[in-house]
């Protein structure tokens, strides 16, 4: 997996997967509040897995590589008080 920096622009950071040279699957974390805790920072993390890859725990290993560049990152930067990781699952397949 390789972690691009994050976007000082828009406060994402995002990682990727690769299997025998092909990209098989994204995650980003952006960094934000909900509406109903706006005091209340969070990097919300969101995966996506080629099809035909999902069954491969590719997911699971985005999720864990995410969360330790998300920790490294908000040690470096406290100011910006990072107060968690936040995710929406949108697939019914929870296999991973």
């Amino acid at each position: 997996m390789t972690a691009l920096s994050l976007r000082p622009s828009d406060k994402t950071a995002s990682a990727a997967a690769y299997c025998d040279r092909n990209l098989v699957g994204v995650s980003t974390v952006r960094m934000g509040s909900l509406p109903s805790l706006p005091y209340c920072r969070l990097g919300f993390l969101r995966i996506h897995v080629a099809p035909e890859h999902r069954v491969e725990g590719i997911a699971l290993k985005l999720c864990i590589f995410s969360r330790s560049v998300l920790e490294e990152w908000s040690r470096d930067n406290p100011k910006e008080r990072l107060l968690g990781m936040a995710a929406i699952i949108e697939s019914p397949l929870l296999d991973e």
